[in-house]
């Protein structure tokens, strides 16, 4: 679990107000918001993400699990703010309002805190890991695996949120970001190790 203390102070009531007054909902955002442009529903949208943020704000609304999953499925690509006439900071709102999820804790569950510790503690820190990572992927897909296991009907047994990211995996190339970069024409060999 997370540390969420729900007795300190909302983290969305502790913003200046006028940031969160400052949308006039004039729709300029809606043709740049992906998660808008794919559900066309209001409340995926940043005016309406926005709203549900005063609403907290204004002790109208409670951080909900609804709230939580309508902001996690932001990707936080800021293309709204660049086309906010009004100069919303977006992404201040965006990052309290994540922060005040995690505060309360109303997405956290036993599963989802073994995947994020293992992701954020394990994988993402060790640089050797995410190499194996990519490797066994990209050993995956050019051995024709996935071609394979996705023709044999085996993802069906995998639970659902695995078999739906299944086909976002990214294509591998058999050169990882190291290799890429020692090609590299005039590259400084560092002196000295901090």
């Amino acid at each position: 679990m997370t540390d969420s203390d729900p007795t300190s102070p909302n983290l969305l009531k502790n913003l200046d107000y006028a940031i969160v007054q400052k949308c006039m909902h004039c729709g300029m955002c809606l043709p740049t918001c992906p998660t808008y442009d794919a559900t066309l529903s209001e409340r995926s949208s940043p005016r309406g993400r926005i709203a549900m943020m005063r609403a907290i704000a204004d002790d109208r609304l409670a951080v909900t699990r609804i709230f939580a999953e309508e902001m996690y499925f932001c990707l936080g690509c800021l293309a709204c703010q660049s086309a906010c006439p009004a100069g919303v900071d977006y992404a201040n709102l965006f990052e309290h309002a994540r922060a005040e999820i995690e505060r309360v804790g109303v997405l956290d569950s036993p599963k989802r805190c073994l995947i994020r510790n293992i992701a954020l503690n394990k994988l993402f820190t060790s640089p050797w890991k995410l190499r194996a990572l990519g490797k066994a992927v990209w050993f995956y897909q050019a051995t024709g695996l996935q071609g394979l296991i996705r023709k044999s009907g085996l993802l069906r047994l995998l639970p659902k949120s695995l078999r739906d990211l299944e086909p976002l995996t990214p294509a591998m190339s058999a050169r990882f970001t190291r290799a890429h970069f020692s090609d590299m024409p005039n590259q400084v060999r560092p002196r000295y190790r901090v």
